[in-house]
């Protein structure tokens, strides 16, 4: 993205607006270079703390699990009895 606005050149040089735009976006371009990378990696790091599940997700996550299995061993152990 910095290379493609460092390079940015109007098609039609309409003004000395343009021209300042151009330059202006140059320098952005080199003042961010290496920098860009850094906050993508922060940005990820975030992004990847924000999908983890928050402690009550992962409380009631795991409630729905043990009454998942509580309700398959009961069903398991009455089918056993059934087929006696």
């Amino acid at each position: 993205m910095l290379n493609r606005l460092s390079a940015f050149l109007p098609a039609v040089a309409d003004s000395a607006d343009d021209d300042s735009l151009h330059e202006a976006l140059r320098l952005f371009s080199k003042a961010y270079e290496g920098r860009i990378d850094e906050l993508s990696e922060k940005l990820t790091e975030v992004a990847k703390e924000l999908g983890k599940p928050t402690l009550g997700e992962s409380v009631l996550n795991y409630a729905k699990a043990l009454q998942e299995n509580v309700v398959k061993a009961a069903v398991d152990s009455m089918v056993k009895v059934a087929l006696k």
